[in-house]
């Protein structure tokens, strides 16, 4: 119990340190932007999901709004590949609103994109993208994770990060996310259809100091979730907080700034190939029961999100 309670204490913390990053009081500001945003990603999944089975697929009003909210700002987005799949439906939305074509040259090119045009020049926003799978946070541009291939030992899996804080230190709003870890490479090295090599998932498990659960050892739900839990607490909660320290020592800039973090998706297991076929190996889904999901799905979907429920 007494460690679940430091557990859920980090988390507090972390969620306070984020919140409080919603900077200089701002908050009718940090609504409103919400609001616009929400309301129009609203509208672009049902205009492009449920209105091509429609015979007049409906506009996208607040998309007016969302530009208002961003008269003369200048917009940068952090994060991995879902944080780029946003910033694609910002660019399909304001492509349509403004009746022209945007070009983007993909997450590790991403220019600047001039944005909500206005005849006072002054109003006009521009929204910039850029790919950082860690967060990481160096201050010199030349540091051995922004100019060369760099493997996340944890993981044997490649990181991708390219220098933000420039451009941070410009912006006015800054829309952040850290995504979960990937599995190690080390799991895909069983047969797939026997569930993978997760031993270091055992390994953790078996290790006291870092078995955060109690259940039974031979579930390997459990173990995945454990695991999760581990990189949630040593990889994902101490590069989120050295960012957001990153940004915080960016007020002392001229430009004032509003920060906004994005969640992660969810897998779903309908979405996944693995969920398609009848002979993938499942494992009961802790986050979801009574439903079964892939183990590489379900430790991606746990990080972050079982603190407060794990038993």
């Amino acid at each position: 119990m007494r460690r679940r309670r430091f557990l859920l204490l980090v988390v507090v913390v972390a969620a306070a340190a984020i919140v409080s990053l919603s900077f200089a009081g701002r908050w009718r500001t940090s609504a409103v932007f919400k609001s616009s945003l929400n309301a129009t990603l609203d509208e672009l999944v049902y205009r492009d999901v449920v209105a091509p089975r429609q015979k007049s697929p409906p506009s996208c009003p607040n998309i007016t709004h969302l530009c208002s909210s961003l008269a003369g700002k200048r917009v940068l987005l952090i994060g991995p590949q879902s944080t780029y799949h946003l910033h694609s439906l910002w660019l399909h939305a304001l492509q349509a609103h403004e009746n022209r074509y945007i070009t983007c040259y993909g997450p590790a090119f991403c220019n600047s994109h001039h944005v909500c045009r206005s005849a006072n020049l002054a109003n006009s926003s521009t929204i910039r993208y850029i790919l950082s799978t860690t967060l990481h946070a160096s201050p010199d541009p030349k540091d051995p994770a922004y100019t060369l291939p760099t493997i996340d030992p944890s993981t044997a899996v490649r990181t991708n990060n390219a220098f933000w804080l420039r451009h941070a230190s410009h912006a006015h709003v800054i829309v952040i996310n850290h995504g979960p870890l990937p599995a190690p490479a080390s799991t895909y090295t069983g047969d797939p259809f026997e569930g993978g090599n997760w031993s270091f998932a055992d390994a953790l498990y078996d290790d006291r100091a870092t078995a955060y659960l109690n259940g039974d050892r031979h579930s390997r739900a459990l173990t995945i979730v454990n695991a999760a839990l581990h990189a949630t607490l040593t990889k994902f909660l101490p590069a989120t907080l050295r960012a957001l320290d990153a940004l915080q020592n960016l007020q002392s800039s001229s430009t004032p700034k509003l920060l906004v973090w994005h969640g992660s998706w969810y897998l779903q297991r309908r979405c996944l190939a693995a969920g398609q076929s009848k002979h993938a190996f499942t494992v009961p889904d802790l986050l979801n029961p009574p439903r079964n999901i892939d183990p590489w799905s379900l430790y991606y979907n746990a990080q972050g999100k079982c603190i407060f429920g794990c038993e």
